[in-house]
């Protein structure tokens, strides 16, 4: 998806300096507040801005073209369901008084909504009045 984005791109911006340097701070623009979960939302912000560069550079043709082949092959890859995760991982945190008994207090509702589950760390916050359980789940 990338490779195809990226070629077009460059064919839109062609060999014109102001083009580059404009493509160059739109996309100095976008700035990921945290790390993307999936490279797939970064080819949707490439696809995005690579068609609006289309449309920008009075190339709709060619841009409307781009958008329905690449709209094509996104199709055949979901149908091959490449966009479907292996593993996900992900983190719980949940944070309890000191004074309630923790063990084991979660591992029923986590057990009935997750396929599987591991509490990796316990630790004391706000000096010492709070627990923080992380789960892995």
């Amino acid at each position: 998806m990338l490779t195809i984005i990226l070629s077009v791109i460059i064919l839109f911006v062609e060999s014109n300096i102001a083009r580059a340097f404009s493509m160059a701070r739109t996309l100095s623009i976008i700035r990921f507040r945290s790390e993307p979960s999936d490279v797939k939302d970064i080819g949707f912000i490439f696809f995005a801005v690579a068609s609006g560069l289309a449309s920008g550079v009075g190339l709709c043709g060619y841009g409307m073209l781009f958008v329905i082949i690449l709209y094509i092959v996104l199709f055949l890859l979901e149908k091959r369901k490449a966009f479907v995760p292996k593993n996900i991982r992900k983190t719980l945190k949940i944070m309890i008084y000191e004074n309630l008994n923790y063990q084991h207090a979660f591992d029923d509702i986590i057990e009935k909504y997750t396929k599987s589950y591991k509490l990796t760390k316990i630790k004391t916050t706000d000096l010492g009045s709070l627990f923080e359980l992380v789960y892995s789940v």
